[in-house]
């Protein structure tokens, strides 16, 4: 079952691992996953602390979808890019 975790468990695993202790121990000592924390470590050093905030889900209707897939197709844009 997948868990979520506050944004105070997510800060301390990122100050741990920045700390110098490895991702394993890091992930051991906390019960997290070691993907999860390889995730937010990535988005903390892109962005920062805002790279830690939970982010919604943006849900798209088809032809949203369409429009986004037209505009790859027609721009060779980046789906990332366009979204």
């Amino acid at each position: 079952m997948y868990k979520k975790h506050s944004i105070e468990e997510r800060r301390l695993a990122v100050k741990l691992c920045c700390s110098g202790l490895s991702l394993g121990h890091v992930s051991r000592k906390m019960g997290i996953d070691r993907h999860d924390i390889r995730i937010w470590l990535t988005k903390y050093k892109l962005m920062g602390e805002a790279g830690l905030q939970k982010t919604p889900h943006k849900h798209l209707n088809f032809e949203e979808k369409c429009e986004i897939v037209c505009e790859h197709l027609e721009k060779s844009v980046s789906l990332r890019e366009l979204n």
